[in-house]
């Protein structure tokens, strides 16, 4: 067979544009089972890519590329920062890093929280899946608890004060002891009664949701509740809108460690003017919180902002049996000496205080001791 010169051409033509498709192909097979994949060069996007899997319901894994400045810390901490309502990240496998870039290929396995499972069995009433024995427990326990805590004619406070009481009464802080990272969840403060912050966080939007009062959860950081030097770490709480209005609400901080009997309200309600001052987050990603109608101590008329109003509010609660009464001090320093007019209160034999460090939100509890 003889070839002619413009056949030869051709056939190196052909040849050319082979090896072409070739070397793309490949290049695409590299970035990712035949398509190109994004980068996710920073820490956030890798959050965000996170929350968006699982609020497609995700239950799985996925495998994506990360950047160079992306760490080994900052996936080990992923929990801390995703939406746990929505699901957990249970294992993180770390490929080597791209010959051809600086990232690296991470496959997370992405776990649908129980409480996804819960929410759509109680408000839309679809049936959780067999094999998901933890979301019935748990199904099962939030149906009672909304029974006993939640009445009719309720407001969305009331809702909210009851549904935080009840957290703060019947968890402590603190990981599995089943080492199963159920401290992470919903289960974890509702079932074992044990778990960090987004545990908290999560419980308390279960239960705000399913009562009907609108709830998320918010991630940033905060001082860690473990550390006297004031070590910032990762935290999560819950963002609550009553009466069309948005508030900061951090139920592990109300629940002090070492202090099972502590029931605080220091924030409950909180506008960020306040939170910012022991709390930090992206304030583009979340809702803005400017209110305090509905802040705890505001609303009872616990807000005092001078020594008469102070006087008279603790006078009143003593009077009237209260061993323990707490308010907030609006830009108002006291001392001991301003509180020896409790002495003259019938029956008080002694009295404690403790403050808070705040200055124009500080937390005054006042301890009153009376004979038997």
């Amino acid at each position: 067979m003889r070839l002619n010169i413009q056949s030869v051409k051709s056939l190196i033509n052909k040849i050319k544009m082979i090896s072409l498709i070739s070397i793309i192909s490949g290049l695409f097979l590299l970035s990712g089972c035949g398509k190109y994949e994004s980068t996710f060069k920073s820490y956030d996007l890798v959050v965000a890519k996170v929350n968006a899997e699982m609020a497609n319901g995700t239950d799985g894994y996925i495998t994506i590329n990360i950047g160079k400045d992306v760490s080994e810390e900052d996936l080990s901490n992923i929990n801390y920062s995703i939406d746990t309502m929505q699901g957990n990240v249970t294992s993180i496998t770390t490929y080597k890093k791209s010959a051809l870039s600086d990232s690296r290929k991470v496959k997370l396995t992405i776990e649908r929280a129980d409480a996804m499972y819960v929410y759509d069995h109680i408000l839309d009433g679809k049936e959780i899946p067999p094999d998901k024995t933890k979301a019935k427990e748990l199904s099962e326990v939030c149906e009672k608890i909304l029974k006993n805590l939640i009445k009719s004619g309720m407001s969305d406070y009331e809702k909210e004060l009851a549904i935080h009481d009840y957290i703060v009464d019947n968890c402590s802080y603190g990981l599995s002891k089943e080492k199963d990272d159920s401290e992470y969840s919903a289960y974890g403060v509702l079932i074992n009664h044990k778990a960090v912050c987004s545990g908290y966080a999560s419980a308390m939007n279960l239960l705000l949701n399913c009562a009907g009062v609108d709830s998320e959860v918010i991630s940033g950081k905060a001082f860690s509740l473990n550390s006297s030097d004031k070590k910032i770490e990762n935290h999560a709480w819950n963002l609550v809108r009553i009466d069309g209005e948005w508030y900061h609400l951090d139920a592990t901080w109300d629940d002090p460690v070492g202090e099972s009997d502590a029931l605080s309200h220091e924030f409950f309600n909180i506008p960020d003017s306040i939170m910012k001052k022991t709390h930090t987050w992206d304030v583009s990603k979340y809702r803005k919180c400017s209110h305090m109608e509905y802040n705890y101590y505001k609303y009872k008329g616990a807000y005092i902002s001078d020594l008469t109003s102070l006087e008279n509010y603790l006078k009143v609660q003593i009077m009237n049996g209260q061993d323990k009464v707490d308010c907030v001090l609006n830009n108002l320093d006291i001392d001991e000496n301003d509180l020896m007019f409790l002495y003259g209160i019938d029956r008080v034999k002694t009295v404690g205080y403790s403050m808070s460090d705040q200055s124009e939100y500080r937390i005054l509890v006042v301890y009153i001791n009376r004979p038997q």
